[in-house]
């Protein structure tokens, strides 16, 4: 994952601003059954994050860890670090929310519309793009 989350701050333009990649060894199947201990995990990594690798916000990797990132910034405060910590779900459905409430979407210049076409095999249910 460390070379996948790389590539993709390169791809986006930020991998002069990416710090590190971190993780923690929890199967991710008990993930949701010990949060305390993946909390403390999760502390202990952003810390090495934060004071080795110069990291000043910090974001949830795993949709198995979702829900932590409000309980990681209170104990990272605790211990002297104010930082954003990011769980992407939450913060992805929230500006889904306000891009559509606002109406806005992105530019069809830049991302036009597909053409729409009837899959094979599937003509009796019309044109699917655009329903």
């Amino acid at each position: 994952m460390r070379v996948q989350f790389e590539n993709q701050a390169a791809i986006y333009g930020a991998h002069h601003k990416y710090a590190s990649t971190r993780s923690v060894e929890m199967p991710v199947a008990d993930l949701g059954r010990d949060f305390d201990r993946l909390t403390e995990l999760m502390l202990e990594q952003a810390l090495i994050a934060i004071e080795s690798d110069g990291a000043d916000t910090l974001i949830i990797g795993c949709t198995g860890m979702v829900g932590i990132a409000k309980s990681l910034q209170e104990r990272l405060s605790e211990s002297g670090y104010r930082l954003p910590v990011l769980d992407p779900i939450p913060v992805t459905v929230r500006l889904a929310k306000v891009l559509a409430e606002s109406n806005l979407c992105h530019s069809k210049i830049a991302y036009p519309s597909p053409k729409r076409r009837v899959f094979r095999g599937y003509e009796h249910l019309g044109n699917l793009a655009g329903k």
